[in-house]
């Protein structure tokens, strides 16, 4: 799944589209707050995956320029914003790859 959302990633980038890509956190408040078990420690890997984009590599400066990450909530979403000049100070995100666990089978849910 974590190759399978980094090819896609990459794909978009390489079309100029700039990607978010989400991981389902906390479902809760409270007491009732906690992270899928199939999910645990899931941002942490995409983020530690070799993405070929140090100098000098295939992807290089891809990561921050055209691939994010982030948490799916309204604060995480990046709007476009200009200075007073006129130019793009931030890019708007383009393309959002969400993973979430509704549709895992076979996880042990205790």
């Amino acid at each position: 799944l974590l190759e399978l959302a980094r090819d896609v990633a990459l794909t978009l980038a390489e079309q100029n589209l700039r990607v978010r890509i989400c991981v389902q956190g906390s479902m809760g408040v409270g007491i009732f707050t906690a992270t899928p078990k199939s999910l645990a420690g899931v941002a942490t890997l995409l983020r530690r995956m070799d993405w070929q984009s140090g100098e000098g590599e295939e992807n290089e400066g891809i990561l921050g320029d055209f691939i994010n990450f982030g948490d799916v909530c309204a604060e995480c979403v990046q709007d476009e914003e200009r200075d007073a000049d006129g130019a793009v100070t931030q890019h708007q995100d383009d393309v959002f790859l969400l993973i979430c666990p509704q549709s895992m089978v076979g996880v042990d849910a205790s």
